[in-house]
C-alpha cells in the first residue's frame, strides 16, 4: 500500500518531490468517489486533501497506520479534528500559503461591488455605455470591517490601507495587546456589534467552526449600514 494518499489536485512537481522519498498514490479524481477511499486507507501514513474530501467516519476507521493529514488550504471543516486527535493523527493546514491570493480576490470583489464595473460587462459587449449604472461609489475614504485578523485578514488590511480605506477589525481570539493590531494599523472593535454600524463593507476571514457557523444572519445584517457590502 502507498505511504501517502492524495485524493485531490496537487501541483504535480510537488507530488514528484514527495515520490522521491515515499510511495505516493496520487488519485486526484478520487474525491468524486469518496466511498472508495476507506478501502485504500490501510497502511497509509499520510493523507493529503483539499476541502472536498471528508476525513471522518469510515475513512478514519480504516486508517490503521495514519500519522498525519495534510490540508492544501486552511479551512478544516471537512476534517473531524476530534476523531483525528483521538487517534493521534496530526493535522497540518497550509496556514498562510494562500493568504495573499485570498486578500487580492477580496479586494477585487470590493472594487467590483463599489464601482459596478464587471456588472456592466454584457452591456459594454453589446456596444452600450450605461453611464449612470457605471458610476458606482469610490472606495477611498470608505470603512472596511475585517472579521478575523489571521494571515488573510492582515493581508487584506494592508491592501485596503493602500487603497485609502479606513480599517476596523474584530477578532475575539486576538488579544488586545497583540502586536498585529498596531502592525496592521487597524482599529480594534471590542464586539461585532461595535464594528457593523461603522462599515461600508465587511469581509469575513474566519474558519468554519461551531463558533463561527451562522455568524451572519438576518439579525446581524440588520445592524449594518444601508448599502453596506458583505
Amino acid at each position: 500500500m502507498a505511504d501517502i494518499l492524495i485524493t485531490e489536485f496537487m501541483e504535480e512537481s510537488q507530488v514528484a518531490r514527495l515520490a522521491e522519498s515515499y510511495d505516493v498514490a496520487y488519485l486526484p479524481d478520487l474525491v468524486a468517489e469518496q466511498d472508495k477511499i476507506p478501502a485504500l486507507m490501510p497502511g497509509v501514513r499520510g493523507l493529503i486533501v483539499r476541502n472536498a474530501t471528508q476525513v471522518r467516519g469510515a475513512v478514519l476507521d480504516a486508517a490503521d497506520k495514519l500519522e498525519c493529514v495534510g490540508r492544501l488550504g486552511v479551512g478544516l471543516d471537512n476534517i473531524d479534528m476530534d476523531a483525528c486527535a483521538a487517534k493521534g493523527v496530526k493535522v497540518f493546514p497550509a496556514t498562510g500559503a494562500n493568504s495573499d491570493s485570498v486578500a487580492e480576490l477580496a479586494m477585487g470583489a470590493i472594487y467590483v461591488m463599489f464601482r459596478r464595473s464587471y456588472l456592466a460587462t454584457p452591456d459594454v459587449v453589446a456596444g452600450k455605455w450605461p453611464r449612470i449604472e457605471l458610476m458606482g461609489r469610490e472606495v477611498q475614504g470608505k470603512t472596511l470591517g475585517i472579521i478575523g485578523l489571521g494571515w488573510t485578514g492582515q493581508a487584506l488590511a494592508w491592501r485596503a490601507r493602500g487603497n485609502g480605506m479606513n480599517r476596523i477589525a474584530y477578532d475575539p481570539w486576538v488579544k488586545k495587546d497583540d502586536p498585529r493590531w498596531a502592525d496592521c494599523k487597524v482599529e480594534r472593535a471590542e464586539t461585532l456589534d461595535d464594528l457593523l454600524p461603522k462599515c461600508d463593507a465587511v469581509s469575513i476571514h474566519v474558519p468554519l467552526t461551531d463558533d463561527t457557523r451562522g455568524l451572519f444572519n438576518a439579525e446581524t445584517i440588520a445592524k449594518m449600514k444601508d448599502r453596506a457590502l458583505l
